[in-house]
């Protein structure tokens, strides 16, 4: 049985899918952030945010999406 390698590295991220992510966090922004980020705080406050108004949680998901592409440029 195979052992799962614990440090899998990252996915290949594309400009196609970034753009896809932006579509999709435009149109349900909490569905964005946990397929970016994963469950946790982000997702708790996007949730929240796109439930007391829509706007809001379009805004704050679209930061979570620009904010991690940003991370992944500094080395």
């Amino acid at each position: 049985m195979k052992h799962m390698d614990k440090t899998m590295p990252r996915r290949q991220e594309t400009a196609s899918s970034r753009i896809l992510e932006i579509i999709l966090a435009m149109l349900i922004p909490p569905v964005a952030v946990i397929l970016n980020r994963g469950p946790g705080k982000e997702f708790v406050i996007s949730l929240v945010l796109t439930i007391l108004g829509f706007v809001p949680g379009v805004i704050y998901s679209i930061y979570i999406l620009v904010s991690d592409i940003e991370d992944d440029h500094v080395d």
